[in-house]
């Protein structure tokens, strides 16, 4: 995702990141029940994301996914889970839980 490469650089704002990450398709692991598919890391509960099916099968052999809007999973969330982005790349990009629901404050619409 070029976004996660431009905010890591300090070329996009936190706010910026979450209106392209809104529309922007996610690809998740598929757990058996309905949800995400988090993991437990030093005492963080983390759902690792995808922005292609290329990186999400680099990233593991798990074989069920499923695609949603950055928009959906924000709103389905599980509070207090972290979100990475892109595991194992060069531009992965940890989303933690409390800044996530502070800029979606920023950016609520009327």
């Amino acid at each position: 995702m070029e976004a996660a490469k431009r905010f890591a650089d300090g070329r996009l704002d936190s706010v910026a990141l979450h209106e392209v990450f809104r529309l922007s398709p996610v690809f998740c692991e598929a757990p058996s029940a309905p949800g995400f598919f988090a993991r437990e890391v030093t005492g963080r509960s983390i759902i690792p994301i995808f922005s292609s099916l290329a990186a999400l099968a680099g990233f593991t052999e798990h074989r069920a996914w499923f695609r949603t809007k950055g928009d959906d999973l924000l709103t389905q969330l599980p509070g207090r889970c972290h979100l990475l982005l892109d595991p194992g790349t060069d531009h992965a990009l940890h989303l933690r839980a409390d800044a996530i629901q502070r800029v979606a404050i920023q950016t609520q619409r009327p």
